[in-house]
């Protein structure tokens, strides 16, 4: 405290010095030390013609957070001539800026033509969130011709998170300009009101001469609405549309996985556009009831001339080859994937074929991933090697180990990785030796590495002269760390010599090693690390500063912070302290009004923090905060609800909500409801399932009525069976097993959808139909017996394990062991 007092009274006499330099200094250093009474000197101060010095004292001033400052700050304001030390003014009193402050004062100075300090003005309006500048700023926007500024304006009135800025941020998106189109389209992507402007976004884009429709497009993709994908397959099945306009549609329609796009992908794979072809690839996934055709035209896509599209279809192939979903045949492409694999490609295409070949495991591939060992390196190289060792081959390791004596580091770094993981190593023990034994080996790093766990009793003379005599510093610290688990007497003296070396980092290992491994050893030096965070200090992360620690028992401080501070780490950490506060009803519409705030991590620490509070005033709030954005908060609003619906049940609410068909939280709402006995939500969630162009509102629909006996349900499984999505068919077949259902009063309902060729969910029902034992079967075997001969691969599949059951029953048809082999 009294070294804080010298250095005060040190700097209260250096602003009054004549020396400029120290005259900076000192205001600069007056901020740090944070003391209230250094705000009159900094402000007696602010008449100095300097205007470094000026600048240093306004920062001074915000930094020490007194309120006597404003004043003197805003006369500043009115009589300065500079407009770079009128922004600074305008950022110090954004920190002394609340709902009370007048800001008419920067809404004037607005009117400046100075372009620096209109952006300043703008920053400081968009971080406090001011909403009673939206006017002036609507009207700046309109007259202002420089690109900057209007692309600040923009910033600011999606910071405000207001209705008013709604309409004139939709009007900027038929601006000429892209690059105000642009951050248009970025603000109101995020912004919650846009999800009620959906429909007019969606009839905008009828208007072909509009200059903002492929920002639209983004628009309509971030707010994950469907009721833009009738429009969406239109525009881009129109070939006479711009190409930017028909990418973003088809990008769109490939994020919002609806099933009614799915023929649309589909036939996008072979556009004439390599990045259309590509993005249609890359969205078609499991959730789509892939057909044989368009599983071809992705394989053959394998082999186009863009780049963009190989690797695009070598991904998706490589990820679904070795899944149960879909059967891909491959074996008439191997000769093209091996043409492919040595031909002049990039290394990661050349890495995706080698481990597409390597599990279909076919013999024409032994040679071509020879040569790939012998030729390349990377993960193909890699990828090559382990499966040949697989296959049986015993691979000569000798080559490797050569390169290992390589003096270039990528040589020894790729000849190490194949190493490392190759099941022959043990047998090499005498090469390591060898190598480690000589003096000028260059890979003395990697053979040490290639130890492994083994104790290293047979090298530990050649440990010993690495750790004394290599010039790397990484070498001889692992050969110290290594060596030490042979605790011989010349282990102890290399570590005894070691604790005098020259270089500080083996110095202390070598000190750190003896203390841990050998206590009876008396170290003389005082500096003896006795932790491993002594030893390598570096590795420690940087300590932020802890807010729930540091003002853990003064709310009102927590809730200022909340509030008012314009770091937003800042602001995070004082929701996550107030959290611990939850008995303090003072805290309430301080974290309510934070469910606004553009900072992520900010609006999950008030949901969290809201969820802990017994007040009936945070249900509206968290109800609301499952329209969120963020998909973490939604999660985080819908826990908070299960707990406190026990004793507190809006249950007409939720269901209010849930009918709203663009409402983002839908399968929050219904996980609410299902942990719940609500039974007025049945209705609402049959109208879901039937209806709902979203596949993962169905999903969430149909397990919501997992523990759910009401006898409505049933037929309507059953008729989720039927579903194009093959994820809501799973969940409805997983529902229909193990709920609390009673089957067999839809048997015959069953065995129709079954016999409906056109049904996507034939394979889920007849699965049901054949779940349970072969006695209590809701099937006849002859009914089995004929899906011996179905169309359906998996249909076939489930048919012939249930005979392989029958046959202990001497129930197996004659031409059983015929439709096995041709199925299988």
């Amino acid at each position: 405290m009294q070294e804080t007092n010298k250095l005060l009274d040190k700097y209260l006499h250096e602003i009054s010095a004549e020396d400029k330099y120290m005259r900076r200094t000192a205001a600069r250093e007056l901020g740090k030390l944070r003391d209230p009474t250094a705000v009159e000197h900094l402000i007696k101060e602010l008449k100095t013609t300097d205007l470094s010095l000026k600048k240093e004292i306004i920062r001074s001033l915000k930094e020490i957070n007194d309120y006597r400052a404003i004043k003197p700050l805003l006369d500043l304001f009115n009589v300065e001539t500079s407009n770079k030390v009128k922004a600074r003014i305008a950022w110090a009193l954004s920190h002394f800026i609340d709902d009370d402050f007048d800001i008419t004062i920067l809404i004037r100075a607005l009117d400046d033509d100075n372009e620096y300090l209109k952006l300043g003005i703008l920053l400081v309006l968009g971080i406090k969130k001011h909403t009673k500048c939206i006017p002036k700023l609507i009207e700046l926007f309109k007259k202002e011709s420089k690109i900057n500024i209007r692309k600040k304006i923009i910033w600011a009135l999606g910071q405000m998170n207001d209705k008013k800025a709604l309409k004139p941020l939709l009007h900027s998106l038929n601006d000429p300009s892209h690059k105000i189109r642009r951050k248009s389209a970025s603000v109101l992507a995020r912004l919650p009101y846009t999800k009620t402007k959906i429909s007019e976004l969606v009839e905008m884009l009828d208007n072909k001469e509009h200059f903002g429709r492929a920002e639209i497009i983004h628009i309509l993709g971030w707010q994950t609405s469907n009721l833009c994908v009738p429009k969406l397959i239109e525009i881009f099945e129109d070939e006479l549309e711009p190409f930017l306009i028909r990418k973003n549609a088809i990008k769109v329609l490939g994020k919002l996985k609806d099933a009614r796009a799915y023929k649309t992908l589909a036939n996008a794979i072979n556009d004439p556009s390599q990045s259309i072809r590509a993005i249609a690839i890359q969205s078609l996934n499991y959730d789509h009831n892939l057909d044989d055709k368009t599983l071809q035209n992705i394989i053959d896509a394998i082999f186009d001339d863009y780049k963009i599209v190989r690797k695009t279809a070598l991904g998706f192939i490589r990820a679904l080859i070795g899944s149960s979903y879909y059967p891909i045949e491959l074996a008439d492409n191997i000769p093209k994937l091996i043409d492919l694999l040595l031909s002049d490609i990039d290394d990661n295409e050349r890495a995706e074929i080698a481990i597409i070949l390597s599990r279909i495991r076919d013999e024409r591939i032994i040679e071509p991933f020879q040569k790939v060992v012998k030729n390349y390196s990377g993960r193909a190289k890699l990828t090559a090697f382990h499966t040949l060792e697989k296959m049986g081959f015993n691979l000569d390791l000798q080559p490797f180990f050569d390169d290992l004596n390589n003096p270039s580091i990528d040589v020894r770094r790729n000849a190490f990785t194949i190493m490392n993981y190759s099941e022959q190593l043990s047998k090499y023990k005498e090469l390591i030796r060898e190598g480690l034994c000589n003096e000028k080996h260059c890979g003395h790093l990697e053979l040490i590495f290639l130890l492994r766990k083994e104790r290293p009793e047979y090298i530990s003379e050649a440990l010993i002269n690495i750790a004394k005599n290599s010039t790397d510093q990484l070498t001889r610290q692992e050969a110290i760390w290594r060596v030490v688990s042979d605790k011989s007497s010349k282990v102890i003296e290399l570590l005894k010599e070691l604790t005098n070396d020259e270089d500080e980092k083996i110095s202390k290992s070598a000190m750190y090693l003896l203390h841990t491994n050998f206590p009876t050893i008396k170290i003389n030096r005082q500096d003896v690390p006795t932790k491993i965070e002594e030893l390598f200090p570096e590795k420690k992360k940087k300590k932020r500063r802890d807010i729930s620690k540091e003002d853990k028992r003064d709310v009102l401080k927590l809730i200022d912070l909340l509030q008012n501070d314009s770091n937003r780490i800042i602001r995070w950490r004082a929701a996550v302290a107030l959290a611990k506060h939850t008995e303090d009803e003072r805290i309430i519409k301080p974290l309510i009004s934070s469910l606004g705030e553009s900072f992520t991590k900010i609006r999950k620490a008030a949901v969290f923090a809201l969820g802990k509070i017994e007040n009936t005033q945070v249900v509206e709030p968290i109800i609301a905060a499952l329209q969120d954005p963020s998909r973490k908060v939604r999660q985080l609003a819908a826990f908070a609800l299960r707990a406190f619906l026990k004793e507190n049940t809006p249950e007409d609410r939720l269901i209010k909500e849930l009918a709203v068909k663009d409402h983002i939280g839908r399968t929050n709402i219904l996980g609410v409801l299902s942990r719940n006995d609500f039974r007025k939500c049945i209705p609402s969630i049959i109208e879901i399932v039937m209806k709902d162009h979203d596949f993962k509102v169905r999903h969430a629909a149909i397990y919501s009525v997992y523990y759910k006996r009401d006898e409505r349900l049933a037929s309507i499984l059953v008729e989720a069976l039927n579903d194009p999505v093959r994820e809501v068919r799973s969940a409805a077949l997983s529902v229909v097993l193990y709920g609390p259902h009673d089957m067999e009063s839809v048997k015959d309902n069953l065995i129709q959808k079954f016999k409906d060729k056109t049904s996507f969910g034939r394979y889920e029902t007849f699965y049901r139909l054949c779940s349970e034992s072969p006695s209590k079967t809701l099937v006849s075997t002859d009914f089995i017996k004929d899906a011996l001969y179905d169309e359906n691969f998996y249909i076939k599949r489930i048919a012939i394990n249930m005979f392989g059951f029958h046959n202990k029953h001497h129930l197996i048809p004659k031409d059983y062991n015929k439709v096995r082999k041709t199925s299988l």
